[in-house]
């Protein structure tokens, strides 16, 4: 990595001096694009694959010959050039398509020749050929590369801020202790992402390049694109200071949006969110703009020599756009952990997984692979993709600490053996130094894998035993981090999320099954949809403390990912929702639940989950259709109730298609003789969720609650149930019942 900015640079002035044919402008060209900020940056960040950047100027430089005289040399060190300058996804989107656009138009009459656009065509073609065998799996997984960034989030912070372009980076050697420094690090989010300094030499010896040789096309093509690419880099937002600039639109601020916003809905564009990374192409435009600068400046100084001129540049420009001093090294000796795995791993092809999975254990981790030389579970030089490291996250989840009872069932030590060994892993290196690291997983694996095989200061390894049995359970695991703790709801325990959240499944073969669990909602109703392995599978309407089943599933042996998503957003929650009893939609809890007082503050929540199953076999058939438009997936009531007090009857529904009417649910109490004793009539949710805002395809759970009345004799009473028109109040038909009327089953009433 220390030798990149050398070796950019002489790439640079390569190609540099093919356009000014002066070395001292080519040499102060080499310089502005191999020691630019922006590559410093990324070297402090450890960003190999992008501070190495021969292929830039490699590119441009065949590319520009072909555009001139065609060839097949040129044909294939274009091509070349294009495989060098992929070191990175952004890079085809961020470098090579503006670079090649800006030479097109610099050089539109040549590609009135035949022969060129023919040479043109050849290298686009052997460039693919080059190309899309690395580049295939992530065009293959493009969606789930998107929802990465998405997820992963950082656009604006990524973002060059407007004031770093004209300000040394923060950590300059005279600036970092001057009144200036706070000012430096607002304008810098991520050190080594988003530094924008331009350097003001650079930037004068650009503008006098382009004075100089005003009106000539060629120069104008590099102009446009250092100015699109100064612009792109500052992101979606303009932001100064660290803050988002506003403007007042009838009476509310609101933010300017610059170009990047509607470019990053393009494709390859949604691989990225580093928008700052633009900056790499603004300094090649700028480098270029530099040495036509200097390459005129140098005739019209007669008083000094060249090479000294350049010189006193040259220090210049390398003092003002240093990003610190000294530059941070640091080695990395092999632990004598590592060591003591390395020997492990002469006589075993058993992988090692790192935990917990995250930035700082992956990196640690793909360190000590040179070392110990075993597999890696997981382990990537650029971040993955979801499908690429469900394996390694679902592992990581497994191997945490969690309660006795939970909302999945907790995996047996033996479980948690089986797993590991259906992915070759025998040995668990745990990095102290990761993300989310605690002193209590590391007392669970003690507790599962017995003391360390060996332990650091900031690491420890434990060797995972085969299991002795085959099983045929399923494994849940719990994705870190997304999932509140556990809180006794009733007779079981329950957790909120706040968004999403992923439940992980491993099965030891295929499975034909469905999900069945239990929703509790905060005090607003929210839509959540359930994805299996990325593919929508269910949308459920929560709004009642009810369970619920997922259609009949197919699933495949190994890890399953199972993720709930709040598609209403979240909503803030102030306490304990156990302290209120019920809620505005659902009314008073159905069973009693013990809370917690103290527990204050608010927290963003969409809905809290409980029982979750796996159940083998198709989902329960629906009981009954009512009309074209719903059916009636269950239904349940207690089996005895006092008179005089209220009868709960839960129905579970689906909407077939989105009804057209505001429909009235009702449930009657008859007598041995077919007499009405008691009854209610009733929209879902305490009147609050008509069939209207119902979706095609959504479940809804709720409670009927029928008052019985205090003078009722005690014996077996039967529970018809209707649905009409709330404004015709025609009945909607069932095949399973006759006039409208289901039976859905008996209840005991008995005195008070």
């Amino acid at each position: 990595m220390l030798l990149a900015p050398a070796l950019n640079a002489a790439a640079m002035f390569v190609f540099t001096l093919d356009l000014t044919k002066r070395r001292l402008a080519a040499f102060w060209g080499g310089l502005l694009f191999g020691f630019s900020p922006a590559l410093w940056g990324h070297m402090t960040g450890g960003h190999l694959n992008i501070v190495w950047l021969v292929g830039f100027p490699v590119f441009a430089f065949f590319l520009r010959r072909l555009l001139l005289a065609g060839g097949w040399r040129n044909v294939t060190g274009t091509a070349f050039g294009a495989l060098l300058a992929c070191g990175h996804p952004n890079l085809p989107a961020y470098f090579l398509l503006p670079v090649a656009l800006a030479l097109a138009w610099a050089h539109a009459d040549q590609l009135r020749e035949a022969r060129v656009r023919a040479a043109l065509l050849a290298a686009l073609a052997l460039a693919l050929a080059l190309i899309m065998p690395l580049y295939w799996p992530m065009l293959a997984a493009a969606r789930s590369v998107s929802e990465t960034n998405t997820h992963v989030g950082g656009v604006v912070s990524q973002s060059v801020d407007l004031l770093s372009l004209f300000m040394p980076p923060p950590g300059h050697p005279l600036l970092r202790h001057s009144p200036l420094a706070a000012l430096a690090n607002s304008a810098v989010d991520t050190p080594y992402e988003s530094i924008g300094y331009a350097g003001y030499a650079a930037l004068l010896t650009a503008v006098f390049g382009v004075w100089a040789l005003r009106g000539q096309r060629a120069l104008r093509a590099w102009l446009v694109l250092l100015l699109a690419a100064g612009v792109l880099m500052l992101g979606p937002l303009l932001k100064v200071g660290g803050a988002a600039l506003a403007v007042t639109v009838e009476g509310r601020a609101q933010s300017i949006l610059l170009p990047y916003q509607a470019l990053a809905q393009l494709p390859l564009f949604q691989w990225s969110r580093a928008p700052a990374r633009f900056a790499l192409t603004f300094h090649f435009a700028l480098a270029v703009l530099g040495a036509y600068g200097v390459a005129q400046l140098l005739p019209r100084l007669r008083a000094a020599p060249a090479w000294l001129v350049v010189g006193a540049l040259a220090a210049f420009s390398i003092g003002e756009r240093l990003v610190a001093l000294p530059f941070p090294l640091a080695l990395q000796p092999a632990s004598p952990v590592l060591n003591t795995l390395a020997a492990k791993c002469a006589n075993s092809s058993r992988a090692v997984v790192n935990i917990p999975a995250g930035y700082t254990a992956n990196y640690l981790g793909l360190f000590g692979q040179t070392v110990h030389h075993c597999p890696l579970l997981g382990g990537r030089v650029f971040r993955g993709v979801p499908n690429g490291e469900t394996s390694l996250d679902f592992v990581d989840a497994l191997l945490r600490p969690g309660p006795a009872q939970d909302i999945v069932s907790r995996p047996t030590t033996e479980a948690v053996k089986r797993a590991l060994q259906h992915y070759a892993v025998g040995y668990v290196f745990l990095q102290h130094l990761g993300e989310g690291y605690g002193e209590d997983q590391r007392n669970w694996l003690r507790s599962t894998f017995g003391e360390p095989a060996a332990a650091g200061d900031v690491e420890s390894l434990f060797a995972a035993a085969p299991a002795l049995t085959n099983g045929t359970l399923p494994v849940w695991a719990l994705a870190p981090g997304q999932w509140s703790d556990a809180q006794q709801w009733g007779s079981a325990p329950a957790r909120w999320f706040s968004g999403s959240a992923r439940i992980y499944l491993f099965l030891p073969q295929p499975q034909r099954g469905h999900l069945a669990f239990t929703a509790i909602p905060g005090l607003q109703l929210h839509r959540v949809e359930m994805l299996v392995n990325g593919t929508a599978a269910a949308a459920y309407a929560i709004g009642d403390w009810a369970p619920y089943a997922s259609p009949t599933l197919d699933l495949p042996a190994g890890v399953n990912v199972i993720e709930f998503a709040d598609r209403s957003g979240t909503e803030n929650l102030v306490g304990d929702l156990r302290c209120l009893g019920g809620t505005p939609l659902a009314g008073k809890f159905a069973a009693d639940v013990a809370c917690n007082p103290h527990l204050k503050g608010a927290r963003a929540v969409s809905v809290a989950l409980q029982a979750v199953k796996f159940v083998p076999g198709p989902a329960q058939p629906p009981l009954a259709q009512f009309g074209s438009e719903l059916q009636l997936l269950n239904a349940a009531w207690p089996l005895e109730v006092s008179s005089g007090t209220d009868l709960q009857v839960l129905l579970g529904w689906q909407a077939l298609q989105k009804p057209g009417a505001d429909y009235t649910f009702f449930i009657h109490v008859k007598d041995a003789a077919g007499q009405l004793v008691a009854q209610h009539d009733g929209q879902p949710l305490a009147n609050n969720f008509s069939t209207l805002q119902w979706h095609a395809g959504d479940q809804i759970s709720f409670h009927l609650r029928v008052p019985l009345p205090a003078q009722l004799p005690a014996g077996n009473y039967h529970l018809v149930l209707g649905v009409y028109n709330a404004q015709t109040g025609t009945r909607l038909d069932t095949a399973q019942g006759t006039d409208g009327l289901l039976q859905l089953g008996a209840v005991r009433v008995r005195a008070p």
